[in-house]
């Protein structure tokens, strides 16, 4: 059985400085990438620009699944995601507060709402204690070394 010869891409990347590494098309000198829009292929039709980007091509006849999986498509952002929420632009920010410029009054009171919220959402364990059993017990144990 007789091997075929992998014929290359002729094209001459000159930002690469390299050949094309894809396979070129039967009968051709290039890939479908490089080959003149005029050409078309017996199986996969005419090839035609892309709409989202000029800079690539694809098969007339696989244009819709091209759209849905070329990378120049806009993407929706996910949710958790805001356009140029750490930009810094001063006319997006919204009555920026100092704590100079805040009275005492209003400063201690935001303390006390601070204080209050957090031992209501935060309780501590009622069995944490210095003089409990359990605590006793873990520091009478070796590996910690000797107590002050």
């Amino acid at each position: 059985m007789e091997q075929q010869e992998i014929r290359y891409c002729s094209h001459f990347l000159e930002r690469k400085r390299r050949f094309c590494k894809m396979k070129a098309l039967p009968g051709l000198l290039v890939c479908g990438e490089h080959c003149p829009l005029e050409v078309e292929d017996s199986n996969k039709g005419r090839r035609i620009q892309c709409p989202l980007d000029g800079s690539h091509t694809c098969f007339a006849t696989k244009l819709e699944s091209h759209l849905k999986k070329c990378n120049a498509r806009k993407k929706e952002l996910p949710v958790y995601c805001s356009t140029n929420v750490n930009s810094g632009h001063a006319s997006e920010l919204v009555n920026k507060v100092t704590i100079a410029s805040v009275s005492d009054e209003e400063l201690i009171g935001l303390l006390e709402r601070i204080r209050s919220s957090y031992n209501e959402l935060v309780p501590l364990p009622q069995s944490w204690s210095k003089e409990s059993a359990v605590f006793k017990q873990e520091l009478l144990k070796p590996e910690y070394g000797q107590m002050a």
